[in-house]
């Protein structure tokens, strides 16, 4: 009954921010994204009755993690003439930072992650191995680091996670 009382609420109060939205130019733009906020809503009860809520969760935070690392790619792609090694040592500081969310990601906890890297032909750092270390279980381990080796495009057996 709360999953109807809360559709029900955000419904009125949706209505009542499109009746006070000044102009009609971005009209279209609220309805749309309040559509899919309405959608989700709907959906949850549902997709917690099959457990496809941790999946689903997950996989937004790892989409979201792919989305950082690819902006991170085009920055470092547009510093091309400042790149030196501040800017690289960043680069593979965040690179890290994204593992170790992506491991967390998975259910593994008090992770922490060494990486190797190389240089491609253009002098562009690239992670050639990395090694986690981190307490969980073996499923979410092998999970993780399938996805990252995925993610980072680094060769199969070189993403090597040791549970404690």
């Amino acid at each position: 009954m709360e999953w109807v009382r809360t559709i029900v609420c955000y419904v009125c109060a949706f209505q009542l921010f499109l009746h006070v939205l000044p102009g009609e130019s971005y009209r279209k733009y609220v309805e749309f994204f309040g559509s899919l906020i309405l959608l989700l809503l709907v959906v949850q009860p549902l997709a917690k009755l099959s457990g496809t809520v941790e999946n689903f969760e997950q996989e937004v935070q790892l989409l979201g993690i792919r989305g950082e690392l690819e902006e991170l790619e085009r920055n470092l792609d547009g510093m091309a003439g400042l790149r030196n090694e501040a800017i690289e040592e960043a680069f593979q500081k965040e690179l890290i930072r994204q593992i170790e969310a992506v491991a967390g990601a998975y259910g593994l906890t008090e992770v922490t992650a060494e990486a190797a890297f190389g240089r491609e032909e253009d002098g562009t750092p690239v992670l050639e191995e990395v090694r986690i270390r981190a307490r969980g279980e073996q499923e979410g381990a092998e999970k993780a680091a399938a996805e990252i080796s995925q993610v980072y495009q680094i060769p199969d057996g070189q993403v090597l996670v040791q549970l404690f």
